[in-house]
């Protein structure tokens, strides 16, 4: 995972291979795997620095264009940036080797609502 501090903007490429042993395709679906939606949310996180990933977010968007099979590669493009109400966008385009889109994926963390529920 490669990542990069540039004007307070924070980029992350991270390129994960998915296996067809992998847990994400465990019983979804038997007989024809499919990568969910969902496990790009938790990859993301799992990437972010911790005083991102910490506190309260929203999903502004999630868009899934493209099923992902066994034996694929992808790769996560995530920026985090400040926005000027104070919270950090993280948006993520996550690519197949042929760098085509497979989803679409944009957070919002509420930076200082910790306790927010």
């Amino acid at each position: 995972m490669k990542s990069a501090k540039n004007n307070h903007r924070i980029r992350i490429k991270h390129s994960q291979h998915f296996t067809p042993d992998h847990r994400a395709f465990r019983g979804h679906f038997p007989g024809r795997p499919l990568l969910p939606g969902v496990f790009h949310f938790r990859e993301i996180l799992r990437m972010l620095p911790p005083e991102i990933a910490g506190v309260p977010y929203t999903i502004r968007q999630a868009k899934f264009i493209k099923m992902v099979t066994t034996d694929t590669q992808l790769n996560y493009l995530i920026e985090c940036f400040p926005t000027a109400a104070g919270s950090i966008d993280v948006v993520t385009r996550v690519e197949d080797l042929s760098r085509e889109i497979v989803a679409k994926i944009h957070f919002i963390f509420s930076v200082g609502e910790e306790d927010a529920d």
